[in-house]
């Protein structure tokens, strides 16, 4: 029915094996239609949010990371579904922390956006930049916050004026 927490479960089955064969090229398909999915539901969440999904500064690091999924999803799925993991799992933990489409789930959301950053997603790094920043989900940790941004950008993220304005 297009939850995207349920297509990156079957996701990450096809990608492993054991319940079902092996098969990169379904995961990495099922990947791409749970990071869309929940894509789509942060976009819903941001239209009717009063501010930024999380508080000010929060706009140009999310175009960023949408037009970042939007270029990769451009190519075709192939095999790597490693990589269309990391989408998926970024997108999921947004729309866990805004509650977009489900009921908010900030510890879920965080462990999300850490698996990806831990392999170079750098949209995820700036994400828990941005809640140790403010305390979102997890506890404020300024000197946190600064080495999450320091790790977004060294894998490509750009220093947007929310980066530059972090509290030191």
């Amino acid at each position: 029915q297009g939850d995207p927490q349920a297509l990156f479960a079957l996701g990450a089955l096809y990608r492993t094996g054991g319940a079902v064969a092996p098969d990169a090229a379904r995961a990495a398909v099922l990947f791409r239609a749970a990071a869309a999915q929940a894509m789509a539901a942060v976009r819903r969440a941001r239209r009717e949010a009063k501010a930024g999904l999380l508080g000010p500064g929060s706009e140009a690091w999310l175009t960023f990371a949408t037009a970042r999924t939007r270029t990769a999803f451009a190519a075709p799925p192939g095999r790597d579904a490693g990589r269309a993991a990391l989408f998926a799992r970024y997108w999921i933990g947004l729309a866990l922390l805004a509650g977009a489409g489900t009921a908010a789930e900030p510890a879920r959301a965080v462990a999300h956006h850490h698996a990806a950053a831990r392999q170079g997603f750098s949209p995820a790094a700036f994400s828990l930049g941005l809640l140790h920043a403010r305390g979102h989900g997890v506890p404020r940790d300024c000197a946190e916050a600064r080495r999450w941004f320091a790790r977004a950008v060294a894998h490509g993220h750009p220093p947007p004026a929310a980066l530059r304005a972090a509290p030191r």
